[in-house]
């Protein structure tokens, strides 16, 4: 664990005592991985071949296999464990994406290390694509997890420190996707679009506007439809742009960036709000700003 990002192995540890919650919460947990950075990781083969209690620890955590399965998970700034099922699968599909080949344009020599995937989906793990779920800290869902895989593919990993250069290189990868996904899930003011519906007429002025969403930022997660009151250079604009086709589309785009969600409570506690927009056709172009109610 770190700052920024937990690393989840498949197999559990003895300490964890088939409680989905204390690989995060545990201090025997926590003991525990102390002791194996301290007497195995960065170890050779010939001192973990003579430490007894060395060998007897990598005999409990798990069958010897050269194939890996583990799982990360992000914080945010404050060291807050992400809890969504969904942005744990994007940074992992990011990571494995920047260690494979993704394209016939990749160039093997720049990849550091290779990983693949999988998923564990519910109807073929069940209760263990659940438990895994719990003890990365993410609220457990009927969905597919995203887990990473790698091949041992040398039989003397602990030599030359080969090891520790290849996790120094996959920690650095984590990082930077971590910051994508910290930057991707920050709440707070972005530019906002709408789709535009409606047709007023000489008795309204009022639309509807249909939030155009993106999963890329928090905010815009979601489904808005609000109704606005345009004013009446707006209205004698949007008019002429649907006079000859009511099927054009009508985009309406905040001039400040506006955090959406103060918005709808402001909206839903105090009543209309006043905000300046741009009022646009597509491939046409921008119109002057204009105020919105």
């Amino acid at each position: 664990m770190n700052d920024d990002f937990i690393f989840v192995p498949f197999n559990a540890l003895p300490s964890e005592k088939g409680d989905p919650k204390a690989f995060l919460t545990s201090p025997e947990v926590e003991q525990e991985r102390q002791w194996i950075r301290d007497n195995i990781i960065g170890k050779d083969n010939k001192d973990l071949i003579a430490s007894e209690a060395a060998m007897k620890k990598l005999r409990e955590l798990g069958s010897d296999l050269n194939i890996n399965a583990f799982a990360i998970n992000w914080k945010d700034e404050n060291g807050n464990l992400n809890k969504d099922l969904e942005e744990a699968n994007y940074l992992m599909k990011r990571v494995v994406d920047k260690l494979s080949i993704t394209t016939a344009n990749t160039d093997p020599t720049q990849i550091s290390m290779f990983l693949t995937s999988t998923r564990f989906e519910p109807e073929d793990y069940g209760e263990c694509a659940l438990h895994f779920m719990e003890r990365m800290g993410l609220d457990k869902c009927e969905q597919g997890l995203f887990v990473i895989r790698n091949v041992v593919m040398s039989p003397f990993p602990t030599e030359m420190n080969f090891i520790d250069n290849l996790m120094t290189g996959l920690k650095d990868v984590i990082k930077k996707e971590v910051d994508v996904c910290r930057e991707r899930n920050r709440r707070g003011k972005r530019f906002v679009k709408f789709l535009v519906q409606g047709t007023p007429s000489g008795l309204t002025t009022d639309v509807f506007l249909v939030l155009q969403t993106s999963f890329h930022s928090a905010t815009l997660r979601q489904q808005l439809i609000f109704s606005a009151k345009l004013d009446k250079d707006l209205t004698a604009f949007y008019k002429s742009l649907t006079e000859n086709s009511e099927a054009k589309i009508v985009m309406l785009e905040s001039v400040e960036p506006l955090d959406i969600e103060t918005v709808d409570d402001d909206i839903r506690d105090k009543g209309p709000v006043g905000v300046q927009v741009k009022i646009y056709a597509k491939d046409d172009g921008y119109v002057p700003t204009s105020p919105l109610n």
